[in-house]
This record gives C-alpha cells, structure tokens and sequence, in this order.
C-alpha cells in the first residue's frame, strides 16, 4: 500500500492524529488518485464480470461493493483537476481518459440495467450523477462515454415498465438542473 502514504505525505517529525480530518483527493499527486482509481475499476470490473458470466442476478454484497467502490471512483473523477489545455479544448485528466477509453461508466450503468434497476439503485445512480456533473473540474458532458450513459439512465428512469417512483422526481430534476447548468455557456456579467 505505497500509494496510501504518497495520500497523507509526512515530513519529518510530523505525526498523523487518530482524528485527523482525512485529506481532500486533490492534495494527492493525479498518478496516486489514478491508482486508486484502477484499483477500484478491478474491483468493479471483477464483480461485473462474475455476474456476467452467471445467470444468477447478482448478490446483494455484489451490488454493495459496486455502489462502494463506484462512490470512490466517481469522487476521484469529479475532483480531478486537469492541467493545461484552453476553453476551446480542455485537457482530461489521467482519470477521465481512462473513463472515456475503458466506457466505465457505460459498463456501470448497464451492468445496474441488467440486474434490475431498483428504485433505491435509479436513486443511487441519479445522484452520483448528479455529483459528478455539478462537482467536476472538467467538462465531462462533452464526452460520448460519459453522456450516454447518463442518457441510458434517465431513459430508463422514464421507461414505462421501470417507471419513475415519486420518491425519484427530486434527484431527477437535480441532475437534469446541473445539466442545464453546464450547457449554459458561462459569460462574464451573467447572474452566476
């Protein structure tokens, strides 16, 4: 667990309290937050895989360790902070390529589609989701592999035999909002 101690550096004499508040992802160096990443992408992508190649729908402790280690991930993409690149065309980020190159999100939100998208994991996508577009460094929604399958999800959130529960309608028009938001084009004298 290298990658652990490169998270909280210490200097010399320094110690790390019991209590301390943990560190924000963006005081590690990107090549850290990358591995930590990948680390749970193979845990993710293990469990995927498993449930592929069953015909059993999957485990609840499958499903808990995917929305575990998915949180992480998409905490580590949203907090990102890419070096370079101009408004014209932003740089990503070691995160976001992986994403983009690999369809992560993609594969989460199919594998959700084919265990049955219950209302509480609908929730749980929506506001991840959510999350990741209002927090994010970087314009994700002008990725492919990051906008379709945030369509995939609120189609199958309106789906007529999915249905969208009630309890739902919130998270939706939140994350539907922070998409607004980030398509408006931001401009100097504007109210924001």
């Amino acid at each position: 667990m290298s990658w652990l101690s490169r998270l909280n550096p210490r200097g010399p004499g320094t110690q790390t309290s019991r209590h301390a508040a943990p560190s924000s992802p963006c005081t590690a160096d990107p090549e850290t937050c990358l591995m930590v990443f990948e680390n749970h992408w193979r845990q993710v992508r293990h469990r995927v895989l498993k449930q592929r190649e069953s015909s059993v729908g999957g485990y609840a402790d499958d499903l808990t360790a995917v929305r575990n280690h998915t949180d992480q991930m998409l905490c580590l993409l949203a907090e990102e902070r890419p070096a370079g690149g101009d408004i014209e065309s932003p740089a990503m980020g070691p995160i976001l390529e992986m994403v983009v190159a690999e369809n992560i999100l993609d594969e989460l939100v199919q594998w959700h589609l084919r265990r049955g998208l219950a209302p509480d994991s609908q929730l749980e996508l929506l506001k991840l989701f959510e999350m990741l577009i209002g927090q994010s460094h970087q314009p994700l929604l002008l990725h492919s592999p990051v906008l379709q399958p945030l369509l995939s999800l609120l189609g199958a959130c309106v789906d007529p035999q999915l249905g969208c529960p009630a309890a739902l309608e919130s998270s939706l028009v939140l994350l539907l909002n922070q998409v607004i938001d980030r398509q408006i084009p931001k401009r100097e004298g504007n109210l924001r």
